[in-house]
């Protein structure tokens, strides 16, 4: 005997487990910590939503990626990007390293020993946010980063420039070999007393970082320009207010390499307290009367 409404009831129940299989949607305004697989490996991050997230159908996303022995967590707290005026403007993710490092080709730390696939990650982490947003986000990145992370955010540009829109290193340099045809907008911040990545090149004053020779900050901005066929001599200056800084810039080919020397400012995010300790004993002064993530921020604003 056929059983009424059974047909109706499969139907019920096929429509439930699809729903239980589909990714969940990221809710406005939201912070979340999660994580996704990537060679086996288990990479997490934080993240913010802005809080009009259905207002539209291409949101850019930010990568604010942390210094070796640091996390996202760390740049979170050190950054604040999330909690500037326009943030809303953005999806702002701090993801971790592995073993607090990452694997930027030249450097840095167990990442690199281990090979660990880090370009990956941040495709993974793209495909994440497609999946998280119902597919409202831009194909390419906007990526930041301090010291290690700063070497990773050239890496992507170098190898995978069709992932990122621009980029806005701070705290060290990058060689800049075999990179793929692509060109990208670059902001490299850089302060004048840093005693870990020297600004004008050579050995870290450090003891575990020395084993690196470090190249020259204008070196690695001229690499970029000569990369994009460019003349290497800037054909004009701006002053960054936030960073009290006037910017030397080359206009290169549709878009822009800036590159800004900050005076009294060591291996400390611009904005942060270096403090009484070992960050202010080793890595040179902080400032607390200017903001690297507001200028970083208004670069990438401008590139939207």
């Amino acid at each position: 005997m056929k059983l009424p409404g059974i047909s109706r009831i499969l139907r019920r129940f096929a429509i439930a487990a699809t729903l239980a299989l589909a990714p969940a949607l990221a809710t406005a305004g939201e912070r979340i910590e999660s994580s996704v697989f990537v060679d086996g490996l288990k990479r997490s991050y934080i993240a913010y939503f802005p809080d009009n997230l259905a207002s539209r159908d291409d949101w850019p996303v930010m990568f604010v990626l942390h210094p070796g022995l640091a996390d996202g967590e760390y740049m979170e707290k050190t950054t604040k990007f999330h909690t500037l005026e326009d943030a809303n403007k953005f999806i702002i993710i701090y993801p971790d390293g592995i073993r607090r490092t990452w694997n930027a080709g030249e450097c840095c730390g167990q990442a690199m020993k281990r090979n660990v696939n880090d370009i990956g990650f941040v495709e993974a982490l793209m495909d994440d946010f497609r999946s998280k947003t119902g597919n409202r986000i831009r194909s390419k990145a906007y990526v930041t980063g301090f010291s290690n992370g700063a070497i990773m955010a050239y890496h992507i540009a170098c190898k995978r420039p069709d992932l990122v829109e621009a980029i806005a290193p701070f705290g060290s340099a990058y060689k800049f070999l075999d990179c793929a045809d692509g060109h990208v907008p670059v902001l490299h911040i850089h302060g004048e007393k840093d005693a870990s990545a020297p600004v004008l090149g050579g050995s870290s004053a450090i003891k575990a970082f020395n084993q690196r020779q470090q190249m020259a900050a204008a070196d690695t901005v001229s690499l970029v320009a000569g990369r994009s066929a460019c003349s290497a001599t800037a054909n004009r200056s701006e002053m960054v207010a936030t960073l009290k800084t006037s910017c030397p810039i080359i206009d290169c080919n549709g878009h822009e390499i800036t590159l800004c020397v900050v005076q009294d400012l060591g291996h400390i995010w611009p904005g942060a307290e270096a403090g009484d300790n070992f960050l202010g004993r080793k890595f040179g002064p902080g400032r607390t009367d200017i903001s690297g993530s507001q200028a970083i921020f208004d670069y990438f604003k401008e590139h939207l």
